[in-house]
């Protein structure tokens, strides 16, 4: 069976169930045929049917991963009989049983259960009747099975007919075991004994389950999938889900309980209602698995929490206590009754960044313990402690340690660098995941603002104790899956309630809340344009509104006057007056730490920081470089102590400024160094005590500095080779520390650890002499990729160097972007001969034809509306187009 991202294989089997239109059935499940090992039953009336597209959501169900199994079964039919008549009355209206029974490490084979109706139907399936076929038959108890074979005499399929049921497998050996079971007289499987009494009459789709249907499916985990499995380890050992009514606007699987398996967070919220959710302004939209246990009765789970506590050890939780005692119960005592665990979806080399967030009272009493805490762990005191935008930043160099305080479901953490958001402890095991979170937080990036996500565990339902949420697109792009099963699906939340003895699993699939018409869908549209012949010309400047993906064209008249042009408008408002034309794009960022974002710019002389307050008033700031040189650069990186984010402008004369604060002048960083032909970005590299730039030259040498100026011990480090993209860093997934990585024109990848030591030098393919290598950042440095060019064709490959798709036939001096939206939403724009193309990162061309612009294009993205906005110069017109890709 192909293997694909986990989220996908175990909501697979369930989910396929969604949409079906539910009709009239005969029979029952064959529980007492099903052999003991079974792993899963599915019951159903629909497999059979000869379409199974979903009209609401275009989902065609027989390609979801298991489901998919079953209906190769039915296909084992024709192998019997080639009468397609008699095929189909057969199985008309029938409710067919299927049991899985796992056979490899990564698969399970099918049994199938057709019951039959009358002697007449009995007889055509005794005697098969293809003559393409090789009949064989061989006795097993007493028993004739017959074995189909193809021509080459290799077997296809092996049944029975027994007590008005036709029983078939691919698979012989499993046949035997049907009969093995029924000479057996009783001990069927675990599953019949748990569910056989079960009345699901009232639902259209049964599926019943053995909880090592969950470990067989995620066996050999990756490292990002290891959490699933501690979920999965919390739901009841055997779990039933039946299909409710789908008129809804979700699809809810529900469950008529099974016995609670005891376990650690299951026995910490014994006797408990679960607490509704409602923070999801504390939830950031990089998040792509969301994990929650959660109780209404703080008091009783505190005190289950403590107990179990007391039982529970490891290295982590005596290493606290050689550090701060009998202390070591304060970060305990005051833990509130909701643990949320959030993993994050890969950005800018973050591959598997996690974030625990756990409620807790009293941060003032506790942050003296954590601050006591970070500088006894850490061997460097100028790497425990730090701030990022007015939140203390702690770093404990304690492996595990969110695993020993609240057990296996927080495992992962290598290192943990610790924030308070109240009313969370937000622990991380990457300190910029962590900077992260807080600068998404500060500017509102969060669930609350997502129409997609705010109303996510809102429900009239009593609330689940235990509660999972995948976003499936973010799932599969982090997984390197194959996410065409889902691509109408937006999220799906996986919950368990849990009431006295008993578990009710539950499974909600949320389907995306607009419909695209096929006239619309993929079609490029001009939503607006303006004549502007007056100012610079050189650049097409946007200003995005990162909560809403909307964006606004900005343009200097002659008098170098700010104006804007809103999506939609023709007309362009003033904003302020600048001292000359802009020289590079501008950014959004909260850089006052006021709680809106400011408008970023820059033109030659001055770099701008304009606040606008919710009256409309327009208020500039504005510093110049102490050189008095021309402004070359300017890019945006993070770890603001106060602000959001800081920025890095470059002069004429390759001199590097840092820009910290608003209202001050950039300062110099490189007072004792000077550097010729920097690359563009200069990337940031943060770490608690060590804030550090990466500063990349075309001559092949890369520096890492501090922002004293000063070079850090080991650099620079020369590539021996011309590099025409800059430097980026990379979080070692073993070490959870981070490494310089980028490559150098000839294709050579080469990782650096930040003492300056080579940790691997590799040549990528290069298919021709005359390729060359770069990395390709997004405007905002929020992730980067690796280019091979040449004259005619662009590859782009992922960070480990393998390709991901190639354009061909470009022209020579093409402008490539990456336009990075998040994981789920990554767009290339190819620029030539005064027009572009827009890709995704499938190598899909977005649009029905090409937009029309003399200069780069610049993108934005409204996630509520699965739109791109593309942003041109064409004919002393700016323009605005928008093609819908969902």
């Amino acid at each position: 069976m192909k293997k694909l991202a986990v989220p996908i294989l175990v909501i697979g089997l369930l989910a396929v169930a969604a949409y079906f239109l539910l009709q009239g059935r005969t029979g029952a499940a064959a529980w007492r045929f099903i052999p003991a090992n079974a792993s899963a039953v599915v019951t159903s009336d629909r497999l059979q049917d000869s379409t199974f597209l979903v009209s609401e959501a275009s989902i065609n169900v027989k390609q979801f991963p298991l489901i998919s199994q079953a209906t190769e079964s039915l296909s084992l039919l024709l192998w019997i009989t080639r009468d397609i008549p008699v095929f189909e009355r057969t199985l008309k209206d029938k409710l067919i049983t299927y049991s899985y029974h796992p056979r490899t490490s990564a698969g399970f084979g099918v049994i199938m259960y057709v019951p039959l109706q009358g002697q007449e139907e009995i007889d055509w399936w005794t005697s098969p009747n293809r003559p393409d076929t090789r009949v064989m038959r061989h006795t097993y108890q007493n028993t004739s099975i017959t074995d189909i074979n193809n021509t080459a005499s290799k077997p296809v399929c092996s049944y029975i007919i027994r007590d008005n049921y036709l029983i078939v497998s691919q698979y012989g050996d499993m046949i035997e075991d049907v009969l093995r079971q029924l000479d057996a007289g009783s001990g069927g499987s675990r599953l019949q004994d748990k569910f056989e009494k079960s009345d699901d009459s009232d639902f259209g789709l049964n599926a019943y389950l053995d909880q090592s249907v969950w470990k067989n499916l995620i066996f050999k985990p990756l490292a990002s999938q290891s959490t699933l499995v501690e979920y999965f380890k919390l739901f009841p050992a055997f779990q039933d889900y039946h299909l409710e009514d789908t008129k809804k606007s979700t699809v809810e699987f529900v469950s008529l309980g099974t016995d609670r398996t005891p376990g650690y967070a299951a026995d910490w919220l014994a006797g408990q209602k679960g607490k509704p959710f409602n923070r999801h302004q504390h939830i950031s939209q990089q998040t792509s698995l969301f994990y929650r246990i959660a109780s209404a009765d703080s008091l009783q789970f505190g005190e289950n929490f403590r107990d179990w506590h007391d039982g529970y050890g490891g290295a982590a939780w005596e290493k606290l206590g050689y550090y701060l005692g009998e202390s070591r119960q304060d970060l305990i005592t005051n833990v509130g009754s909701e643990l949320i665990l959030c993993q994050m979806e890969g950005n800018n080399s973050i591959t598997d960044g996690k974030l625990a967030l756990i409620e807790y009272a009293h941060y003032d009493k506790l942050r003296p313990l954590l601050t006591k805490l970070a500088r006894l762990a850490n061997d460097e005191s100028n790497a425990s402690l730090g701030k990022q935008q007015g939140y203390d930043l702690f770093s404990v160099p304690i492996p595990e340690l969110p695993a020993a305080l609240y057990g296996p479901l927080f495992a992962g953490f290598p290192r943990t660098y610790i924030s308070y958001v109240g009313p969370y402890l937000v622990l991380s095991n990457s300190s910029q995941a962590l900077q992260n979170y807080i600068s998404d937080y500060e500017n509102r990036l969060t669930w609350q603002q997502s129409p997609e996500l705010d109303s996510v565990l809102v429900t009239k339902r009593a609330p689940a104790q235990l509660a999972m949420v995948a976003s499936l697109r973010k799932v599969g792009a982090r997984g390197n899956a194959e996410g065409i099963f889902f691509t109408n699906v937006e999220s799906v939340v996986f919950e368990c309630l849990l009431d006295g003895k008993k578990s009710y699993p539950r499974l909600t699939i949320i389907p995306k809340k607009r419909r695209t018409s096929g006239k619309v869908l993929n079609r490029t549209f001009l939503a607006s344009e303006i004549e502007w012949k007056e100012g610079n010309n050189a650049l097409v400047a946007v200003s995005p509104n990162q909560a809403d993906g909307s964006a606004q064209i900005l343009l200097t008249d002659d008098k170098n006057q700010l104006l804007r042009v809103g999506t939609g408008s023709d007309k362009p408002t003033p904003v302020t007056q600048l001292d000359g034309p802009l020289v590079v794009q501008p950014f959004t960022s909260d850089f006052l730490n006021i709680g809106r974002p400011q408008l970023i710019l820059a033109t030659a002389r001055s770099l701008y920081a304009i606040d606008e307050d919710d009256k409309g008033i327009v208020t500039p700031i504005r510093v110049s470089l102490p050189s008095n040189r021309n402004i070359k650069q300017l890019v945006r990186i993070e770890g603001g102590s106060a602000g959001s984010s800081r920025f890095v402008a470059t002069d004429e004369a390759d001199d590097l400024y840092l820009w910290e604060s608003a209202g001050k002048s950039p300062a110099k960083i490189n007072r004792g160094k000077a550097f010729t032909e920097v690359v563009s970005p200069v990337i940031s590299l943060n770490q608690l005590g060590g804030r550090s730039l990466i500063v990349t030259q075309s001559n092949g040498f890369v520096y890492l500095l501090r922002e004293d100026g000063s070079v850090r011990s080991g650099f620079p480090v020369d590539m021996l080779a011309r590099i025409t993209g800059a430097f980026a860093w990379s979080q070692n997934a073993t070490t959870a520390q981070p490494e310089l990585v980028g490559s150098n024109a000839t294709g050579e990848l080469v990782r650096i650890a930040t003492d300056g030591a080579i940790q691997e030098r590799r040549q990528l393919l290069r298919p021709q002499s005359s390729e060359r290598f770069q990395t390709i950042f997004d405007q905002n440095s929020l992730d980067w990729l690796l280019l091979r060019t040449t004259d005619t064709r662009a590859a782009l490959l992922d960070k480990a160097g393998n390709e991901i798709f190639e354009i061909q036939n470009i022209a020579p001096g093409s402008v490539i972007q990456y336009h990075y939206f998040g994981v789920d939403n990554r767009f290339i724009t190819v620029s030539s001969g005064g027009y572009t193309s827009i890709f995704d990162m499938t190598g899909r061309r977005l649009g029905d034809k090409p937009i029309p612009s003399e200069v780069p294009v610049q993108l934005s993205y409204q996630a509520a509306y699965y739109k791109v906005f593309i942003f041109g110069r064409s004919a002393d017109k700016y323009q605005a187009w928008t093609i819908k890709i969902r």
